[in-house]
């Protein structure tokens, strides 16, 4: 009988608990002690706009941290794609041997300058690159992966600085401050910007079937974003095929196949396999919660 009580006991105890979790796990707790539903931010409608000011380091802290989706934010890959558009690398085909010793094409990357205006974590990136390559010479994936390997601590530095540079973004501009207890928490400005951010994933999910072409001027931030969280390869497709040349007109030298190529390339560093369920060659550790 005292054994039966105990089980009773301990699966109403077990059931309370989920119940608890569940609760929680459907509410998003702000810094002034309210509650937003997850529904309520996952259920907008799609939409074309960029929030959270197109920063990388923002809205990759803002997806962790709130959990709303479970995305995998790669922030290397978004830079990348940011330097690529912007000129700061230079990139090319070259053909190496692969494992079977026969001639592969790849992607070559040279470093041309530093990026304008980078926030910190973006130099401290752009840094490493330099260590990994021989300072005027090309680096390929393979090489800059080889390099990475061996120097994980430098890649988790950089993961911690985008967490705390995105984080102080986030209070700056009132997206997110203190609680009571002192943890960082959306604000309800925040809360409203997770949403757009939201609607812009879906609007890029669903891409395939969005009228992209009254939206050219965002298409460099397009680019960006999906590579930052895994959605490149059919945002790429998608906008090559609504209008090639405004695609082409996107790399500095105006080549739109190379362009092209180049996303594949960047491709390695994101959740974006070039094979399903391919996750081997993401850069780095995903930068987990803060």
């Amino acid at each position: 009988m005292g054994l039966l009580f105990i089980t009773l006991f301990l699966l109403i105890v077990s059931i309370l608990a989920f119940g608890w979790y569940l609760y929680r796990t459907l509410h998003i707790y702000l810094a002034d002690g309210s509650r937003v539903r997850r529904s309520a931010l996952l259920n907008g409608a799609a939409s074309p706009e960029v929030p959270f000011q197109g920063s990388i380091p923002a809205m990759a802290w803002v997806v962790n941290a709130t959990l709303v989706v479970r995305l995998i934010p790669t922030p290397a890959a978004a830079y990348l794609v940011k330097w690529g558009l912007a000129g700061d690398i230079a990139f090319w085909r070259r053909e190496q041997e692969g494992k079977s010793k026969k001639k592969k094409e790849i992607c070559a990357i040279r470093l041309n300058q530093p990026p304008g205006q980078a926030d910190e974590p973006e130099a401290l990136l752009f840094e490493m690159f330099q260590q990994a390559a021989i300072m005027g010479e090309a680096v390929s994936d393979t090489e800059f992966f080889k390099w990475s390997g061996g120097n994980m601590d430098q890649i988790e530095v950089f993961n911690r600085e985008i967490r705390a540079f995105g984080m102080a973004q986030l209070v700056e501009w009132q997206f997110a401050a203190a609680d009571e207890k002192g943890k960082i928490r959306l604000t309800r400005r925040g809360a409203e910007e997770v949403r757009a951010l939201l609607g812009l994933l879906r609007y890029l999910q669903e891409i395939e079937r969005q009228e992209v072409t009254a939206a050219r001027h965002l298409w460099g931030e397009y680019l960006i974003i999906a590579a930052l969280f895994g959605k490149q390869t059919q945002v790429t497709r998608r906008l090559w095929n609504a209008d090639s040349e405004t695609f082409a007109a996107l790399a500095p030298d105006g080549d739109g196949d190379l362009f092209l190529h180049f996303m594949k390339f960047c491709r390695k560093w994101s959740a974006d396999p070039a094979e399903p369920g391919d996750r081997s060659r993401v850069l780095g550790i995903p930068i987990g919660q803060s």
